[in-house]
């Protein structure tokens, strides 16, 4: 997860069923993994506390 305020980055491990249905939708549509690595835009709690209280 990637704050797109501040930068903060923060892994998160997902369970082994989650890869496996990614892989599985990565080869339906043509493609082969790599790499399961994925980024997700996010807002960390301390900048959403900043932007809600502006």
């Amino acid at each position: 997860m990637i704050c797109t305020e501040c930068g903060l980055v923060e892994e998160v491990a997902i369970s082994n069923t989650a890869l496996d249905v990614l892989t599985q939708r990565v080869n339906a549509s043509g493609f082969s993994m790599v790499s399961p690595h994925l980024e997700t835009a996010c807002i960390c709690h301390n900048c959403e506390s900043t932007l809600s209280a502006k």
